[in-house]
C-alpha cells in the first residue's frame, strides 16, 4: 500500500445521492481492505464548521476544512470516501495538487429529479434561504474534469454506480492491498 491512501471524492448538488452512493462504496471496498472511511460533507459541517453560514464563501472554508481532514486521514492510511457537494474549482485543483491517488466522482442528476427529492426544501423557489441555495441563489459550477460522471436518477443506478467507483479504484490500483 502507497504512503497515502486514495481519495474518492464524490461530489453533486443536495439531493443528488452522495451520502448513499459512498456509504455504499465504503461497504465494498471493505469487502477487500478495512481500512475505510467516510467523510461526509453534512456531518464535517456539524463537527467543525456549526459556525459557518451557507454563503459562498461560508461554503468555500467549510470545502477547504473537508479538504484537509481528507488528506490527513489519507496519510494516516486510510481510504477516503468523500461525499460532499463542493461545487468549487478551485477545491478540485487543490484536491488534485493534494492527494497522489485521487479519483474524482461528480453525481450528476436532474432539477427535475432534484425537485422530487427535496428532502430539505432546498429547491423550493418560495424557500426563504433560496439564495444560498447552490443552483438557485448561489451559481453552479458544473465538474467539467471528473474521472467519472455519473447519472444518479434512480435506485437502479446505485448498483451500476458503486460497481463503476470501484472498478475505477481498482483499476488505477488506488490504495488497494495487493
Amino acid at each position: 500500500m502507497s504512503a497515502t491512501a486514495a481519495v474518492i471524492w464524490i461530489t453533486g448538488l443536495a439531493g443528488a445521492g452522495k451520502t448513499t452512493l459512498a456509504e455504499a462504496v465504503v461497504q465494498e471496498l471493505r469487502k477487500e481492505c478495512a481500512n475505510v472511511v467516510h467523510v461526509d460533507g453534512d456531518t464535517m459541517r456539524e463537527l467543525f464548521g456549526a459556525h459557518l453560514g451557507h454563503t459562498q464563501e461560508d461554503r468555500i472554508t467549510n470545502a477547504y476544512n473537508i479538504c484537509r481532514a481528507c488528506r490527513w486521514l489519507s496519510a494516516q492510511g486510510m481510504i477516503v470516501v468523500c461525499s460532499t457537494m463542493s461545487l468549487y474549482p478551485e477545491i478540485w485543483a487543490w484536491n488534485r495538487d493534494n492527494f497522489e491517488h485521487y479519483l474524482q466522482v461528480y453525481v450528476k442528476v436532474s432539477f427535475e429529479v432534484l425537485n422530487l427529492r427535496n428532502k430539505k426544501t432546498l429547491y423550493s423557489p418560495d424557500s426563504s434561504d433560496a439564495k444560498n441555495v447552490v443552483g438557485l441563489g448561489l451559481p453552479f459550477n458544473e465538474p467539467t474534469d471528473s474521472d467519472l460522471i455519473l447519472l444518479n436518477e434512480s435506485d437502479l443506478h446505485l448498483k451500476r454506480n458503486v460497481d463503476l467507483i470501484v472498478q475505477a479504484v481498482q483499476d488505477n490500483a488506488m490504495a488497494m492491498p495487493s
